[in-house]
């Protein structure tokens, strides 16, 4: 075992102590994984709890962790927000700063949108509804997440603010991707870089 990924395993368990004392903290198979029954409360009153695992990626506390649920009550399917692999589908790309912003740690991760999915789970096994509403799945979900940030339902706009995004630097003299005909810099410039920084 790495002293870095010791020292990481340390920090979490430290971390979600106070939060989740019921959480262990290993490290396996060259990663940092935590374990444990996630307990759902309203106040003081438990009302489900699940068996989850969370890997933390490499790049951790810049990447996602993956969540499992291990207890074998969610089925793997996509219609329960499952990936095949067993991962869950916490939110769409690009929706991460609404869930869980860049600087916020293990415990807002568990509380926030590990907490809140498996809230949903739930009250989907009791109504056949979700909890907070749905995307739909793989690109046409990424397009709803974008439409909702950019205000518009114009698919080609939404294309093309994605490719400005997804550049490694913004360039301010090129054309606005609202179709404008104006440069980024005098049309949609603080918008871009708001997004750029969640």
């Amino acid at each position: 075992m790495s002293g870095a990924l010791a020292r990481l395993a340390a920090s979490v368990q430290a971390e979600v102590a106070a939060s989740h004392p019921d959480f262990v903290v290993e490290v396996h198979d060259g990663t940092v994984r935590l374990s444990g029954r996630l307990l759902l409360a309203e106040g003081s009153k438990v009302i489900d709890s699940y068996d989850i695992a969370v890997v933390l990626p490499s790049d951790y506390p810049r990447g996602i962790p993956d969540v499992y649920e291990v207890g074998g009550r969610i089925p793997w399917v996509v219609d329960r927000h499952m990936y095949p692999s067993g991962r869950a589908c916490l939110f769409a790309p690009g929706e991460r700063w609404r869930h869980w912003a860049r600087g916020l740690g293990m415990s807002e991760f568990l509380s926030g949108p590990v907490r809140s999915f498996f809230m949903g789970q739930t009250h989907f096994e009791l109504t056949g509804g979700w909890l907070f509403g749905e995307r739909s799945h793989g690109a046409l979900g990424i397009i709803e997440a974008y439409s909702e940030m950019l205000h518009t339902t114009d698919v080609p706009v939404i294309v093309r603010f994605i490719g400005v995004l997804s550049r490694r630097k913004l360039r301010p003299r090129s054309q606005c991707p609202c179709g404008s005909g104006r440069a980024i810099h005098s049309c949609h410039m603080r918008k871009l870089a708001d997004l750029r920084s969640k």
